[in-house]
């Protein structure tokens, strides 16, 4: 009798947890559906994503008095976490890819969803299913290709001296970047609106391209709030915060010696390559934009 009574109390345990749930998805996804304009942020690896992130995540706490625009690192997540969230991870038509819009949101989301920017990263999967972008203004990150193949090849690198591990992770990273460059040069064409963000001008004037993407946007501009929010992503501030903190894959900053290393050796390769050779055309268009 006992064994029955208590399966009964865990059957209706998970089906509450079940129920609400549910709600919590329906409601999110009818706030979503509600919005006659999405915000998109969209990068390749290595083209400068994570420090726009932060600096908009920041900002819109600063700016809503709902944090003071420092995340704190959840170790077991291993992200930086925001008292807000105004920016969402991933595909917003997946609901279980949504990251870290928690119920405590939801109330948040519904009165401030002009202030929602969507993320995403291409090319990952269909890249015509990520977004509605006929109901989108989009922000594309850009960066020189070798330098982003560099980057991103330094982050999945295991073994330096392994030349077929390197050949296979430099194709990917190429390939990769043609995928991107051409998918956003052909939608560009069709007229619809895309900004593109050079990666030079993020690194060198942080404040000119972030006031950039908060106009296109059409996100309130406060300059002194902005500042304070790229200053705490700055490497000095960055390295302070992380120092006492052991946060696995932390790649924000590449290490110089394989990067050296691979410049040295496969530099001519990258050249060389067909797919980079026609990634570089379409960038040169691209950034004259």
């Amino acid at each position: 009798m006992k064994s029955i009574i208590h399966s009964l109390k865990t059957t209706f345990f998970f089906i509450k947890i079940i129920k609400k749930l549910l709600v919590y998805i329906l409601k999110k996804k009818q706030i979503l559906e509600s919005l006659n304009e999405y915000n998109v942020l969209v990068s390749s690896p290595s083209s400068g994503s994570t420090f726009v992130r932060l600096v908009l995540s920041s900002y819109h706490e600063l700016n809503t008095g709902y944090g003071n625009g420092i995340p704190k690192y959840n170790s077991y997540l291993n992200k930086d976490i925001f008292a807000l969230t105004p920016l969402i991870m991933g595909d917003y038509k997946n609901e279980f890819s949504l990251d870290k819009l928690g119920k405590e949101n939801l109330s948040e989301l519904k009165e401030n969803s002009t202030k929602l920017v969507f993320f995403s990263r291409l090319p990952l999967g269909n890249a015509n299913n990520i977004f509605d972008i006929n109901k989108s203004k989009i922000i594309v990150l850009l960066r020189d290709p070798y330098d982003e193949i560099l980057s991103s090849t330094v982050k999945k690198v295991k073994d330096i001296n392994d030349k077929n591990h390197l050949i296979y992770i430099l194709n990917e990273k190429i390939n990769n970047y043609k995928k991107y460059v051409s998918f956003w040069n052909d939608h560009l064409k069709k007229g619809y609106k895309i900004k593109i963000i050079k990666f030079d001008e993020i690194k060198y004037e942080p404040e000119k391209s972030l006031k950039k993407i908060l106009e296109f946007f059409n996100h309130p501009i406060k300059l002194n709030l902005l500042n304070t929010s790229i200053n705490m992503h700055s490497i000095e501030s960055t390295h302070e915060r992380m120092k006492n903190i052991k946060k696995p894959n932390y790649f924000r900053f590449s290490n110089k010696e394989i990067r050296s290393k691979i410049k040295e050796k496969y530099s001519k390769y990258i050249f060389n390559h067909d797919s980079y050779i026609k990634s570089l055309k379409i960038y040169e268009k691209l950034k004259n934009l």
